[in-house]
């Protein structure tokens, strides 16, 4: 094999590292997106129960059947919900509870989103890196 056809090989596997760090970092940063809608919809829910929580017993409301339509309500307990933990299993929380769940899920959530941030930043440098020293290889610096 001659020496062109080294550095070609070479630089051919260079172009396709850069493929895979390019694909890499649109999935990471898909993942980032997707975990910082979920955590939107855990706060807009924590925020819920804040609300519920100055709600009585008795009070009317609306429950959404289906997206935009809702029948009205009366509400005969305010002090537990039953809330979905999983696999189609529900159990009876209170409100404080809940809101410890969801607190903690949020928590959770958002350390996740700090791995993937930590990891997008350093495939990114790698990526950066690796363009670099493929223009250099090329001339076009």
């Amino acid at each position: 094999m001659s020496a062109v056809e080294t550095d070609n090989a070479t630089l051919n596997k260079k172009y396709s590292a850069l493929q895979l760090y390019a694909s890499q970092l649109d999935v990471i940063k898909k993942q980032i997106e997707t975990l910082e809608s979920q955590l939107e919809d855990v706060n807009a829910i924590i925020a819920a129960l804040d609300e519920f929580s100055g709600v009585s017993a008795g009070s009317e409301t609306l429950v959404n059947l289906a997206p935009g339509i809702y029948a009205k309500a009366r509400l005969l307990d305010t002090e537990s919900l039953v809330v979905n933990v999983g696999a189609d299993v529900v159990v009876e929380k209170n409100v404080r509870d809940t809101r410890g769940l969801l607190l903690s899920q949020f928590d959770e959530l958002t350390k996740l989103r700090e791995s993937l941030i930590e990891e997008f930043k350093k495939t990114s440098a790698r990526f950066e890196m690796l363009q670099k020293d493929v223009a250099m290889s090329t001339g076009r610096v």
